[in-house]
């Protein structure tokens, strides 16, 4: 499996190496070794890109990269988006079927209430699908 997974990744460094148009090494240690074990694309290679590296100022390091925590934050904040959205919309689609089944008959009068009770979700005695003879069967 570690095989495998180590002949992906010098496959997807090259690849990005190549779709860039950038300088890309891997260096791989086994655990506890000193010594790398793999080295992508060659030792000569990959010591000029570490080295050129090295010699960037601190703030050109790392203006590009992310670590897991950062990328996980932004992920969970799309997501949230998402879901906010998706609670507006289904609670304007519920207020229309809302309304819409009234018109129809479907459902008891809508006299008396407040705006809150009618655009706020119900009990289950509002609940009604088209094939029913009645509301609330």
């Amino acid at each position: 499996m570690f095989k495998k997974r180590q002949k992906s990744l010098m496959k997807k460094a090259s690849e990005l190496s190549t779709l860039y148009g950038v300088d890309a090494c891997v260096v791989m240690y086994a655990e506890g070794e000193a010594q790398p074990m793999m080295v992508w694309p060659s030792v000569p290679e990959a010591r000029r890109v570490i080295e050129r590296f090295r010699a960037l100022p601190q703030k050109d390091k790392y203006k590009n990269t992310t670590n897991l925590e950062g990328f996980l934050k932004q992920r969970i904040a799309n997501l949230q988006e998402k879901v906010d959205k998706a609670k507006h919309e289904n609670d304007e689609l519920e207020t229309k079927l809302l309304l819409l089944n009234s018109l129809d008959g479907c459902l008891p009068s809508l006299v008396g209430l407040t705006v809150k009770q009618i655009t706020t979700p119900q009990e289950a005695s509002w609940e009604w699908s088209p094939g029913d003879t009645s509301p609330n069967q």
